[in-house]
């Protein structure tokens, strides 16, 4: 899980990556503690899978996503993407 950090692609199934969210989000958790960034509440996973959507439409994730830290992580995906 990531929050409001651009996304690290490293042998990824976005697919089943977004089901797994869909399955976490329906848990009505009072806090998620991410991998990366900042903890929230359930609307981090809606964010996540919104990012991951837009990712696999190829859409231009800095523009799109402008306060997320390390744009490097996208930058460098969306090259070979």
């Amino acid at each position: 899980m990531f929050s409001e950090v651009h996304t690290e692609f490293i042998d990824y199934n976005i697919d089943s990556w977004i089901k797994i969210l869909e399955i976490i989000s329906k848990n009505k958790n009072n806090i998620i503690i991410p991998g990366h960034g900042i903890p929230g509440e359930n609307d981090i996973i809606n964010n996540q899978i919104f990012y991951l959507n837009s990712f696999k439409e190829n859409k231009n994730m800095i523009n799109l996503f402008p306060d997320y830290i390390i744009p490097e992580y996208i930058k460098s995906i969306q090259k070979n993407h």
